[in-house]
């Protein structure tokens, strides 16, 4: 968490973002039994992504064979899920190209866990 208050203060996120982040890390803690280093990174894109939306920047998408790749992975159910329970508490919408890489972040910290 301290990454994310170090981005507020240098007001590189704002405070709604900020708060998101806190609802998106408690999620990840509690309810998916995460540990607070292998989140960070997740957090931080999460937030730095949802910062770009806003501002009306945009990623370019992965390569389709990634995505296909990624998809076809076992846990590939089980990170779309935790995804779109984080973001539910969202109010800014994601585009595809940043889906697919929050989907790949987490699916690589449901790997460590297991």
């Amino acid at each position: 968490m301290e990454r994310l208050k170090i981005l507020l203060d240098n007001n590189v996120i704002d405070k709604e973002t900020f708060d998101f982040m806190v609802v998106v890390f408690k999620k990840l803690t509690s309810k998916y039994k995460l540990t607070e280093p292998s989140i960070e990174m997740i957090v931080t894109h999460l937030a730095m992504a949802t910062q770009r939306i806003k501002s009306g920047q945009t990623i370019n998408p992965l390569n389709e064979e990634i995505i296909k790749e990624v998809e076809t992975e076992n846990l590939y159910p089980q990170a779309l899920e935790i995804y779109e329970d984080l973001l539910s508490a969202s109010r800014v919408v994601f585009p595809q190209s940043e889906k697919v890489f929050i989907v790949t972040h987490l699916l690589n910290l449901i790997k460590e866990g297991d």
